[in-house]
């Protein structure tokens, strides 16, 4: 993951998660071209509702359009984002062993 990529998806967690301060992260994320055009950073990790309990692991997808400033990235969770990071070649679990 490059420093941009990094910090794409830092900063996009931290202002698209209720409380980010609480997610707990399975694994590493991992980048990849996006078949949609730009890059797509995929993870798994269990967040908070908005009721204060944890949703169980999931895959999160952010897209982002690293030639274009304009372009704000794109978080989302659960299946749709499984499907496009395995559209993407990454396979990501979710289904980790704690």
């Amino acid at each position: 993951m490059s420093q941009k990529d990094q910090q794409v998806h830092d900063t996009t967690l931290k202002l698209g998660l209720k409380d980010y301060s609480s997610a707990q992260f399975y694994g590493s994320p991992r980048v990849a071209a996006n078949p949609k055009g730009g890059r797509i950073i995929c993870g798994v990790a269990n967040v908070k509702n908005g009721l204060g309990g944890y949703i169980g692991y999931q895959a999160y997808a952010i897209q982002y359009i690293p030639a274009n400033p304009n372009y704000t990235p794109l978080l989302y969770m659960g299946a749709v984002a499984q499907i496009d990071c395995k559209g993407a070649g990454i396979d990501q679990s979710v289904n980790p062993v704690l």
